[in-house]
Parts: C-alpha cells; structure tokens; sequence
C-alpha cells in the first residue's frame, strides 16, 4: 500500500473517531423528537437517581443562558396586558420549544401565558392527582433586564469574589455575600456580567427546570419499551409560564380551567431544601394629594401645594415600628414605593404586608389616621393663615393578594411530599437543609390557591433577586429539576 493511501485511511479512521467521540448522546429527529443512545437507554434509572449529571446540568445552562437574554421586564405603571408586550417575546420562545420537545396540547393566550400539558407514562395516569408546575416570564421592574449577559464561574472556592476575569469588576462581594456563597462550594455559579442588570434567574432559572423536566419526562415516554433499568411513572402534568408576577397582576389572567389540576406548584423559590406555603398578605394603597394650583406670581393666599400636603404625610409615616428596615420574621410593615405628580395632584403609592389578617386591618388604619392627621393638620393652619381649605386628600386599597396558608393547610399532602421528594433527592447529608420558610413577600401561588388551586412553592437556586449582584447555582438548579420529576413520581405511587 503507498504512502498516501496509508494517509487516507488514517485520515478517514480519524474522521470516523471524531464523529463517533463528538455526536450527541441525544438524537434528534425532524419532528422535534428526540431518542436515547443504547448507553443512556440503560442508564435512564442511574440517571434521574445519581445526585449530578452532566445530562441535567448542560441543558439548565443552556437554556438559562438564552432566557436571559430576552428582556422581559414588567412595569407597574403600565395599564395594558401583559404589563409590558416584550414578554410575548419569551412566550413564543418557549411555545416552540414545548412543541420541538413533542408537546402537542400547547397554547399561548391573549395575554402571553402559555400553556402545555404532558400525558403520563402511568397505566393509571387517569387516577394520579394531576399536577401543575409554574414559572413566571416577567422580571422585576427594579433593576434592568435589559441586555443582560450572563457568565459561568466553575468550581466555586469559598473565598473568592465572583468576578470578570478579564477586567477584574467584581460581581458578586464574598464579603457582602458570604452566608450565601459559603453555601456554594465547588458549584457552577451563574451571574450577569455587567454588573449594571439583574440575571433574571427570577424566575427564568425557574422556567430552565420546568423544560428540562419535561424534556425528560418525554424522553423516558418514548423509550420505556427499550429501556433495562427502572422507569420512572408519573401521571398527566400541566405547565404553565405566566405573566406579570413581579407586579402582583399575573394570576387575575390566568385560566385556571387550563390549567385542570387538582394541585401546583410554583418553581419560584431561592435555597435549596426550602419550601414556601406561607406568605405575606399584600394590599396597595394609593393616596390622592388634591392642591389648588395658580400661577406662584399671584399665588397670594390662592395656592394650596399637593407636594407640601404629601411631604407632612410622608414626614409622619412611621420611621420604626412598622417600616421594612426595622421588621423581620412574622412582622409586618408598610411601605411607600413611589411618589409622582406636581403642585395641582401628588399620587403617593405605599405597600401594606403581613402574615395576619388583623395586621392588615391595623396597618391599613395608620395610612388611614394619617391621611385624617394631614388633613387636620392643614385645615387649622390654612384657617389660621387664610389659605384655601378646599383641598382633598383621598386614600384607596387594592387587595393584591393573600397568605396561601389557609388554603394549603387544608391538604396536608401537598407539604408531605414536598418533604418526602426533598428528602430523596437532597439525601441524608443535605436533609438538614429541608424545612418550610414563610416568604417575606408573595408568588402567584398565593393568589392561585386562592383561586381554587392550591399551590405551594419550590426553591430554583437563585439568591439576590432584584439586584444586580444575583446568581444562581447550576448544581442546585439540577436538584430542583429532579424534585419536579420526583413529586410527579410521588403522587404516582401513592394511588
């Protein structure tokens, strides 16, 4: 044989080895479906029963990487639904996705939620209490979401800030973080890479798990026949990816009848091992500032200014007892959140939360007694001065939603197995973590169980939403999406 022959049969040995060492484990057909390697066929048990896979964890990364990047902020001034028309762009997105996975029943409504359901693999699905895992798509009006670049930091070592290597800017402070990164040993971790944007793992960390659950699940349907190992079953499960849940509006638009579960749960949480079934309660009230407003050069004894009538109501709010600085725990407080407006009208926002009812009333009752003190207050100074005494202050409350609590109590199930599927994946070494936290704040299951859907609400990974030192670890990440595929398995079995 010449030379060059030898050549070309090594080059194209070569060429085959590559192919061989590089094609994906997962092959995808035309239609969107996909089939399992003889290798992996065998390993499906070992796989959703080993503690990490490289499987679980290189598609949570992709898949957050490009939710991420779509801007989905919402805004709480907007009248319009969706608050903001570039969550249609990640409702798309993800309705494409859910059909190139093999999901048929899929819809996105007028309002941008989108819907999708998944048949069991269970030769009694029919009889399993059907499930229901949700995600929102919006991310917080707070902090920009908008070009948002996300970067990995590998094998986290306790100590070090996470930072852009190539410019040193310090994303996430050790010092400041330090419970929380402590916690992170050796994970993959996850921020933005700017600095001047949130991640947006709030809750698209949440929505990552949800797909790559269901890419799994499909994949364990459509190889069940060939496979050696144990199969997981599970009964029929609903999706759905919601609007508006930063701004407290999402749930009033969202279908339940859809959604036809007898429980949910929201994939919305932080640490894992936690789990929330209890919240604040939340109203919104708004204070009208009504002034008399004339030209300032003839003024004289004519103008009533709305900015000095909101800025004594302001001034009076309480400045300890009952503020978000000082309160922690169970304690409630009230909040003002903004302030718009001009001399003629100041419209004055505040947040009122608790976890009890008779707080709610007795906070609602200090915005109230102060509104009365301002009032007062001007009426005997302007009667005195001789100014106008016919301004108007007004105060109104919008019930935004309310502690789930009460509702989910009443089906003890929901937090049996959320124990019992934290249990198993987290295992012994990690159980310590597991426990109930009452969320200082709310999530669409507590509006949702209150609409006659019970749902509680699990952890994503994520820490410091909201801000723009937010991160989000892989490795926990990988534990949540085990925990969706090990509740569908619960409640399986126990029929």
């Amino acid at each position: 044989m010449s030379s060059y022959s030898c050549q070309l049969v090594v080059l194209v040995l070569l060429a085959l080895l590559c192919c061989f060492v590089y094609s994906e484990v997962i092959e995808t057909h035309v239609d969107g479906s996909q089939t399992l390697s003889n290798e992996e066929q065998v390993n499906i048990d070992q796989l959703i029963q080993s503690k990490t896979s490289k499987w679980f964890r290189s598609r949570l990364e992709k898949r957050l990487s490009e939710y991420v990047q779509i801007d989905t902020q919402s805004d709480p001034h907007s009248t319009t639904v969706p608050s903001t028309k570039k969550q249609f762009a990640l409702s798309d997105y993800l309705l494409k996705e859910l059909r190139s996975l093999g999901l048929e029943n899929t819809e996105i409504d007028q309002y941008g939620n989108v819907y999708a359901k998944l048949v069991g693999n269970s030769k009694k699905a029919d009889k399993v209490t059907t499930l229901a895992f949700l995600a929102h798509l919006d991310t917080s009006p707070e902090i920009s979401g908008e070009n948002v670049s996300p970067m990995i930091h590998r094998n986290y070592k306790v100590g070090e800030n996470l930072i852009v290597k190539e410019t040193n800017k310090v994303i996430v402070d050790f010092e400041k973080n330090k419970e929380i990164l402590k916690e992170m040993a050796g994970h993959d971790i996850m921020t933005s890479s700017t600095g001047v944007t949130l991640l947006g793992a709030d809750d698209k960390a949440g929505i990552a798990e949800i797909m790559t659950a269901i890419e799994f699940l499909q994949l364990v349907k459509k190889n069940s026949q060939s496979t050696t190992g144990k199969v997981p079953q599970f009964g029929n499960l609903s999706f759905a990816f919601t609007i508006d849940e930063e701004i407290g509006r999402g749930p009033k638009y969202i279908d339940i009848s859809k959604i036809n579960s007898t429980f949910a749960f929201t994939v919305d949480g932080d640490v894992a091992g936690k789990y929330n079934v209890e919240t604040f309660s939340a109203d919104l009230a708004t204070i009208t500032f009504y002034g008399i407003n004339t030209h300032p050069g003839m003024a004289n004894h004519r103008m009533v200014n709305a900015l000095k009538l909101s800025g004594y109501f302001l001034d009076n709010l309480p400045d300890r007892k009952d503020t978000p600085e000082f309160s922690k725990d169970k304690e409630g407080f009230v909040h003002c959140i903004d302030v718009k407006g001009g001399v003629e009208k100041i419209v004055v926002r505040c947040i009122i939360r608790s976890f009890e009812d008779d707080e709610m009333i007795r906070l609602r009752k200090v915005l109230e007694d102060l509104v009365s003190e301002t009032k007062q207050h001007f009426i005997k100074f302007n009667t005195e001065n001789g100014l106008p005494t016919d301004f108007n202050i007004d105060i109104q409350f919008v019930e935004q939603y309310r502690n789930m609590k009460k509702i989910i109590d009443k089906y003890p199930i929901i937090e049996k197995n959320i124990i019992k599927a934290y249990k198993e994946v987290l295992g012994k070494e990690e159980e310590h973590k597991i426990g109930s936290v009452a969320i200082r704040g709310g999530t669409d299951g507590s509006q949702l169980s209150w609409m006659g859907l019970p749902t509680a609400n699990i952890f994503t990974g994520g820490r410091n939403y909201h801000s723009t030192d937010e991160l989000v670890s892989i490795d926990e990440m990988e534990m949540s999406t085990r925990i969706i595929i090990k509740l569908a398995e619960i409640f399986e079995e126990q029929v």
